[in-house]
């Protein structure tokens, strides 16, 4: 088993703040923006500026960026979704989370911020299944059996 916090990875995906936005808005856009074979390929691409038509999409811990971002900074990005989303406890030790010390599982629980916080204009999609992660529950039968 090796830990998330040991590659560095923990802190991008499991901090609760809206830096991550601010990186997409700041530093990816504006080099998609200003990358010549990109410029040359989709001459007529453009991003707009109301958050309304910027979605943020990911997967397990992805997912939880795209729901936080939408919740801490709607005026960057106005739709979240997200598949399989983590939204769980995931490590207290990150110094980044010193507010939100459960990290996305405070989305749900301890602070609460999905029911505490301020009302957002925002939409939030999330899909999980029963089976996530490879889990067999009844009435399924574990492969073997």
């Amino acid at each position: 088993f090796r830990s998330w916090v040991a590659y560095g990875r923990d802190i991008e995906m499991n901090t609760v703040s809206g830096l991550y936005s601010e990186f997409l808005q700041h530093e990816v856009l504006k080099r998609v923006r200003s990358h010549p074979e990109v410029i040359a390929d989709y001459p007529l691409l453009r991003f707009t500026s109301d958050p309304k038509g910027r979605v943020l999409m990911g997967c397990s811990a992805g997912g939880d960026q795209a729901i936080i971002q939408a919740l801490m900074r709607p005026d960057v990005v106005g739709v979240g979704v997200a598949f399989s989303a983590t939204v769980t406890w995931t490590s207290t030790a990150l110094a980044s989370n010193g507010s939100f010390p459960l990290g996305a599982a405070d989305l749900w629980a301890g602070e609460g911020l999905i029911a505490t916080g301020p009302k957002r204009d925002v939409r939030l999609f999330h899909s999980c299944a029963q089976h996530d992660l490879g889990t067999w529950t009844a009435p399924y039968d574990a492969p073997g059996t």
